[in-house]
């Protein structure tokens, strides 16, 4: 998503070459043939508020494609299925007393009246959360969602990516019900299809072992010449290809993510997120998309998928495919007891870098690092700081960047 966008806006005023190490572009928003349909490999909503990402549907004129509906959320308790999506939904939730629903509550007005997150840098989630609403309430109720979200980093996690998770998440309502969006047929594949057609070259399958500066500060990536280059990679993947590149600050530390997707014969449940409150599962959620998209999208399918976030050393990532949807299954068995008879498909998808949580140090200036003397530029996730990591975030920091970029370009080239 960084790497199209970046080319799409500077593709109005330059010649752009896009190289892709993957068969197909799209990064982590990229999507996957499912057999009788093509989604999202992951899972991505657009908000209202996505403001970003909505002007690029608008300059793609891609509105038409647009698909809101109202969602729920619900909660995995001692094997039980909650909804958690309206006010008597709320007061009825089981996991909290009374007095600790008070406490919840009122926490998450404070936190959503705070207007600037500087206030609160200096904590973590779990310090902020126990202060706003109490330590009973973080324990059965928060701390659950932070092992599902953030795995062993739980404790390290700094409060304003939670407080911007929140934000979020509370404009999705409107008039009381939760509203996303997605792009109908195909999901993000819509607007990849769409700003390929602006770029120059776009070279899939693409492994650049090594980049080099000429003598006349031309770069040679791939037997081609280049005025510039923009590298969306890592800091640390990109120092592989180009030695030469030094910087002192601090690396993130990353969240990774492994994914099983079913194709079921009906859903889940009527929610299109389930978080857990129970901690006896493999996975840290369950995204039942059929609740999401038109019903014509899936053919007559169920999509749901389970995810497990996790940091990139933990030996989950060591595990194969068939030892992973296998352990995957046997827990999902528990939650669908005649899952032998509704699954159709099951998918594995992983990810060893997908947030870039900036634990120990603040996060870098949000503008593009000039990474030598020479028109060599990186650009990537990390800089998205301490927000939540979402495509109107990444469309945000590329569209910012082009700007930034295009400036320093004209200059040079003039």
């Amino acid at each position: 998503m960084m790497g199209l966008t970046l080319a799409h806006h500077l593709a109005k005023k330059h010649h752009v070459t896009v190289y892709e190490q993957a068969d197909q572009v799209g990064g982590l928003s990229t999507w996957h043939d499912y057999g009788p349909f093509t989604w999202d490999k992951y899972y991505h909503v657009i908000l209202r508020s996505d403001t970003s990402l909505l002007n690029l549907i608008s300059e793609l004129k891609l509105e038409d494609k647009l698909f809101w509906k109202q969602t729920k959320t619900g909660f995995l308790w001692n094997g039980s299925h909650h909804s958690f999506s309206t006010p008597w939904e709320f007061l009825q939730f089981p996991p909290l007393n009374l007095w600790q629903k008070g406490r919840l509550g009122t926490g998450i007005i404070y936190n959503a009246l705070i207007r600037n997150s500087e206030k609160i840098a200096h904590l973590t989630a779990k310090e902020w959360l126990t202060r706003i609403s109490g330590k009973s309430v973080y324990t059965q109720f928060w701390e659950p969602l932070l092992i599902s979200k953030f795995g062993a980093l739980k404790d390290q996690v700094p409060a304003p990516i939670l407080w911007s998770t929140l934000k979020r998440y509370f404009t999705t309502r409107e008039k009381g019900q939760e509203m996303v969006g997605t792009l109908s047929d195909c999901g993000m594949k819509v607007l990849f299809d769409a700003l390929i057609k602006g770029i120059d070259h776009v070279h899939t399958n693409t492994n650049i072992d090594n980049l080099s500066v000429l003598p006349n500060n031309k770069i040679s990536i791939c037997e081609n010449t280049y005025d510039a280059v923009i590298s969306t990679l890592p800091r640390s993947i990109l120092k592989k290809i180009y030695p030469a590149y030094e910087t002192s600050y601090p690396h993130p530390t990353y969240l990774g993510v492994i994914r099983v997707a079913l194709l079921l014969k009906k859903p889940f449940s009527d929610c299109y997120i389930t978080n857990l409150i129970d901690r006896c599962h493999p996975f840290t959620g369950i995204i039942d998309v059929t609740n999401l998209v038109p019903s014509s999208t899936l053919k007559q399918h169920s999509l749901v998928m389970f995810p497990r976030y996790d940091i990139p050393t933990s030996p989950w990532f060591e595990k194969s495919d068939a030892e992973i949807s296998s352990l995957f299954l046997e827990s999902i068995h528990t939650l669908i007891p005649d899952l032998s008879d509704q699954l159709v498909a099951c998918f594995v998808h992983r990810e060893k870098r997908v947030q870039a949580l900036w634990i120990d140090t603040p996060p870098p200036a949000i503008e593009p690092f000039r990474v030598s003397q020479a028109p060599i530029w990186s650009l990537n996730n990390e800089m998205i700081g301490q927000e939540t990591l979402n495509n109107n975030s990444v469309i945000n920091l590329a569209t910012q960047g082009a700007k930034w970029i295009d400036s320093q370009l004209t200059s040079q080239l003039t």
